[in-house]
């Protein structure tokens, strides 16, 4: 795994950022309770005043673990091009209320 982070010579960190937005997987019961506890825990919500307060973006945990995945590959075979993006991770940019979410 350090052969996939760390190049051979330099010894410099080579890293790809993934920001997943809200992840779900199959039998999600908590997504609420956990988006209440995010909610509490940092202040709640920012207010916004448009016409998607309410809605988020969501990435079911199998198309993270994809990105992941596709992540490592790139930066093992081409570390110089991707290390230091940021890549946001999200399903669809539409934004879905909770109750929505399938």
């Amino acid at each position: 795994m350090q052969n996939y982070i760390f190049t051979k010579n330099s010894g410099q960190l080579q890293a790809l950022i993934l920001r997943p937005t809200f992840i779900y997987g199959e039998g999600e019961k908590h997504l609420l309770g956990a988006a209440l506890k995010l909610c509490s825990n940092y202040g709640g919500i920012p207010y916004l005043q448009d016409d998607n307060r309410g809605h988020h973006q969501y990435i079911y945990a199998g198309n993270m673990a994809a990105i992941m995945e596709r992540g490592m590959t790139c930066l093992r075979e081409n570390p110089a091009r991707y290390s230091g993006e940021v890549v946001i991770c999200m399903d669809s940019t539409l934004c879905k209320r909770f109750v929505d979410v399938e």
